[in-house]
């Protein structure tokens, strides 16, 4: 995503392929700088970037959702999605 991007996730389902839900996305990524990230793998050296997006639910309500995101930024790995950390209220959940 980048700065000010919109965009809509539209969930599709049903033999005829009708569209069942249409959810507004907007937000802005930043790129943070780069980081060290340890992993099983041992440290490798990642690029962090921070979005923010507001997300807008069926029944009408907004979510608004922050998440960080290190993705390997060289060796064989670059790209690829290493940790993602994502907050929505209070809850977080961390993946890597």
């Amino acid at each position: 995503m980048t700065p000010g991007q919109n965009y809509v996730i539209v969930g599709i389902s049903g033999e005829n392929g009708e569209i069942r839900t249409e959810q507004p996305i907007s937000g802005t990524r930043t790129y943070v700088g780069r980081e060290s990230l340890a992993t099983a793998m041992g440290a490798i050296n990642a690029c962090k970037f921070s979005s923010v997006a507001r997300i807008r639910q069926p029944n009408g309500s907004d979510v608004t959702q922050w998440q960080d995101n290190w993705i390997a930024a060289e060796g064989p790995n670059r790209g690829q999605l290493l940790k993602m950390v994502t907050h929505e209220g209070d809850t977080v959940v961390s993946r890597q």
